[in-house]
């Protein structure tokens, strides 16, 4: 994490917690922009003077130096504003995820660690709502799999 402190001064401190360090998988598209962005910046850094390994920053500006938290929220703001979406903040794009992930059947504890809870009774308190559509895709999902195993089952049958 980068934290600014008066005078202009950046030091980066390990997360708070265990769980605010952890891997988290990436789609294969999100992968691809990624490896660009470091191509682009790998040419930028010959031009500007500073260096690019495995340890620098994803987002930062032209001359190598950390985009700050301030920074990084201005131009979100920007951009949804830009997007016509006034008051979509920064950490509703976290909710987002998580309800995504919930209405695609995607498990809980798997949220969970992608997010970074403590424990699995945080997204399930906090995304209740998404719950009731997922009860009734769960009640869906198991009779077709009863209709499946009583298809197979009248095959067997001489």
């Amino acid at each position: 994490m980068v934290h600014y402190h008066k005078g202009g001064q950046s030091n980066y401190d390990v997360p708070k917690t265990a769980k605010g360090r952890r891997l988290v998988s990436l789609t294969p598209s999100t992968v691809v922009m990624l490896r660009s962005l470091l191509q682009r910046q790998q040419g930028e850094s010959l031009l500007c003077g500073y260096t690019v390994n495995e340890d620098s920053l994803v987002f930062r500006y032209l001359d190598g130096s950390a985009i700050l938290p301030r920074g990084f929220t201005w131009a979100f703001k920007k951009t949804v504003h830009i997007a016509g979406m006034e008051g979509y903040r920064l950490y509703d794009a976290r909710h987002a995820h998580a309800t995504l992930r919930l209405r695609q059947g995607i498990h809980p504890k798997i949220v969970q660690e992608r997010l970074g809870h403590s424990r699995i009774s945080v997204p399930l308190d906090t995304y209740s709502h998404v719950t009731p559509g997922l009860q009734e895709a769960a009640a869906l999902r198991f009779e077709k799999g009863l209709d499946a195993a009583r298809q197979t089952e009248a095959t067997r049958q001489p």
